[in-house]
């Protein structure tokens, strides 16, 4: 995969992590980002699990174009037993892929993680986070439409990073990242 190829990959997959109200006035509500994840012939929706606090899990939806209200089928919710490590702040929202028509399966909107552990990461490697803060994204109740805006910030990959401890406030450049 070519380096501007993985890129557009990730912004592809990112998405918008949308929650459907009951109270038929604010149906719906945005809050925080998912990425879209193939592995095998498995199919996930992963977020971060603290973007589930305060709500409802079985109100997700992850929606694959923005500007429509067509949501994807979600099968199971998987949550890692939770030992208080950041690695362990994930929730996978299983998509039924069962009904979906073949051609989304195929799209470009799933990173293929198949063979993910026979990747390495290399020095200047180019990283990038896509996001949907939830200060940026609203939803217009006349229009009924949910407007998305997401951002992107990439740097190079430099190393693992030398302290345990990351300060709260990172310049722009730290061991670990260069941005």
């Amino acid at each position: 995969m070519n380096e501007s190829g993985g890129i557009v990959e990730l912004l592809r997959s990112a998405k918008p992590l949308i929650f459907e109200n009951t109270e038929a006035e604010w149906r719906y509500s945005i809050k925080g980002t998912c990425f879209m994840a193939r592995f095998g012939f498995r199919y996930f929706a992963i977020t971060a699990k603290h973007c589930l606090r305060n709500w409802a899990h079985a109100s997700v939806r992850v929606r694959l174009n923005p500007g429509t209200l067509e949501f994807l089928p979600v099968k199971a919710l998987i949550l890692p037993k939770d030992d208080g490590e950041d690695f362990s702040d994930l929730a996978f929202f299983e998509i039924e892929p069962g009904l979906l028509p073949p051609a989304v399966l195929r799209s470009t909107h799933f990173l293929d993680l198949t063979h993910h552990d026979e990747r390495c990461l290399s020095r200047e490697e180019i990283l990038a986070v896509v996001g949907y803060p939830s200060e940026r994204n609203s939803v217009d109740y006349d229009k009924f439409v949910i407007n998305t805006e997401g951002y992107s910030v990439d740097g190079r990959y430099d190393g693992r990073l030398r302290s345990s401890i990351v300060p709260q406030y990172a310049s722009t450049t730290w061991p670990g990242l260069k941005i």
